[in-house]
């Protein structure tokens, strides 16, 4: 018969955990712990010293699942929810204001880890994600959303989305990312100028997973479109590149116009080789090599 805890409770303060476990023993193949619990912590302001931070807020959340402890194999399902959840950083601090909230769902086997469902929501952060994690073998995605970029930094404004696929087989990986940003600004005018607007980007880097190297990497923007490609194996590899600024009067007034740019870069026994070269207002050439 199973050893059970079929009511466990501890409290101090406005720290409280409830639960129940069972410990069970399948001969010499397995010995397994299952149980459920439920903690709150009212203000997390007094784990501030074991932290070396300030915080703030509170937490309560429930954890469900079993775990073998011979063979290391598992499951568990959780629920975590915020309040007001402040760590010492501005940025996620105003992030984090509020209601937010974590659900995982994962299990282990002896070979790997199967993220069956990661989702977190806080203000205007929402992210997906899900996959396998395994040696050699892991296929991950995520999808990510920023509705207000200004809740995150008062000198940013915008939305932003992103997703992307991580692929791991044997040796070799594969990352893929693309997204969106709507009315983004950081603070930085020549910056926001350029990106002012609906702007798309995508990026593929793959190779040895110890040794990624750029695929592709495109943006298109309303004050810059730009093309990266890449090719070549370890040790001679190159990169290609073109962009085009609409209007090089929106950073220096003095020089309307556009503006192109187009070079490779290589790699050698010796180094990294560069040939550049570019046209801009009134006919202006310019050309780098070497």
């Amino acid at each position: 018969d199973p050893l059970s805890l079929p009511r466990l409770r501890l409290a101090a303060g406005d720290l409280g955990l409830s639960g129940r476990a069972t410990l069970t023993a399948e001969g010499t193949q397995a010995l397994t712990v299952a149980g459920r619990v439920q903690a709150e912590a009212g203000d997390l302001s007094r784990f501030s010293g074991l932290a070396g931070r300030s915080l703030a807020g509170a937490v309560a959340g429930e954890v469900s699942g079993r775990y073998d402890l011979l063979s290391g194999a598992g499951e568990v399902d959780a629920r975590l929810i915020g309040t007001d959840v402040a760590p010492g950083d501005p940025r996620l601090d105003r992030a984090l204001a509020g209601r937010s909230e974590i659900m995982l769902s994962a299990a282990r086997d002896t070979a790997g880890l199967d993220l069956r469902s990661l989702s977190v929501s806080a203000g205007p952060l929402a992210l997906e994600a899900g996959g396998r994690i395994a040696t050699g073998d892991t296929a991950v995605s995520a999808r990510l959303a920023l509705s207000d970029l200004g809740r995150i930094d008062p000198a940013w404004s915008g939305a932003a989305r992103a997703s992307a696929d991580w692929r791991q087989e044997g040796g070799a990986a594969r990352l893929t990312a693309e997204g969106t940003m709507d009315g983004f600004a950081m603070g930085i005018a020549e910056v926001d100028t350029i990106l002012a607007g609906e702007s798309r980007f995508s990026a593929v880097v793959s190779g040895p997973a110890d040794a990624l190297w750029v695929e592709r990497v495109l943006l298109d923007a309303p004050g810059l479109d730009l093309t990266m490609t890449g090719a070549g194996e370890t040790g001679a590899r190159r990169l290609t590149a073109e962009a085009e600024l609409a209007d090089l009067g929106q950073l220096v007034p003095e020089f309307p116009g556009p503006v192109r740019l187009s070079g490779t870069a290589r790699e050698t026994a010796g180094g990294v080789t560069l040939d550049l070269s570019g046209t801009g207002p009134g006919g202006t050439e310019a050309r780098v090599a070497g």
